[in-house]
């Protein structure tokens, strides 16, 4: 089965979606496509790195992920990124350096231009054939070149001291949970036994347990646990925590031990 995913900023009311898989079509006719999703925030790379990230080892090996989040931002190369036998398409605009943190990868820089009248939109072009490409068994070497190093992106790693972490709002879900960039391993591992106190800058409301289900805790309360990710997340037992803490994305958390 040829399985192809899509995870994009392109939302539902313009053609882009719809021409990207009429694309795909034309180049097999036998393919499978899933949206991840296509909702992700205008631009919004974190955002879109959080969901391919544990989204994607739920599909089967040789599935091919296009990514498409951020196009028009920057002058950059389109890359195929491989790891644990799946394939990723996409712009070399930080999005992959975030997925990828620790995980071993082979990374290439895609050979196939678009034409110029597709300058403004050359994701129909480049990203299609390239899937096309290697669901046929094709290997990246002969439309794509190594490279060493994918670009970085700058500020989204916790800041860690002794008795202190200052964690960062990756992801705000549905349900309005806040979702940090601070793995269970990490803060054991700067725990070390200690209490907990998690502090917001917009609340005065603080944490000091950390609870393993929404309902530890009467409905309304406010509590702090590790999701299936392994993330550090704050939440409201079936209420909005991002809405009534004032939690925004990419805003910081304290987290002090003692």
């Amino acid at each position: 089965m040829s399985l192809i995913t899509i995870t994009s900023d392109f939302g539902s009311k313009d053609h882009y979606l719809a021409v990207m898989k009429g694309e795909l079509y034309s180049q097999i006719d036998t393919l499978s496509i899933v949206d991840i999703t296509n909702d992700i925030e205008k631009f919004n790379l974190p955002q879109a790195a959080f969901v391919i990230k544990h989204a994607y080892n739920s599909f089967p090996k040789n599935t091919v992920h296009l990514v498409m989040v951020g196009s028009g931002t920057a002058d950059t190369d389109f890359l195929i990124v491989k790891s644990n036998d799946q394939y990723f398409i996409g712009l070399d605009n930080g999005l992959f350096a975030l997925i990828f943190e620790s995980e071993p990868i082979f990374a290439y820089r895609l050979t196939i231009n678009p034409p110029p009248e597709l300058f403004s939109f050359p994701e129909k072009e480049i990203l299609p054939k390239a899937a096309s490409h290697l669901l046929r068994g094709g290997v990246p070497e002969v439309i794509a070149e190594p490279i060493q190093q994918l670009k970085p992106m700058i500020g989204y790693t916790p800041i860690v001291q002794d008795d202190f972490i200052r964690a960062t709002v990756l992801f705000i879900d549905g349900y309005g949970n806040v979702i940090t960039n601070v793995s269970k391993t990490l803060f054991n591992q700067i725990r070390r036994d200690r209490k907990v106190d998690i502090g917001f800058r917009v609340s005065r409301e603080h944490i000091t347990i950390i609870h393993r289900q929404y309902a530890d805790v009467p409905q309304g309360e406010v509590l702090a646990l590790f999701n299936s990710s392994g993330l550090l997340e704050i939440a409201i037992n079936q209420g909005d925590a991002s809405g009534l803490l004032g939690i925004a994305i990419y805003e910081n958390l304290s987290i002090r031990f003692k």
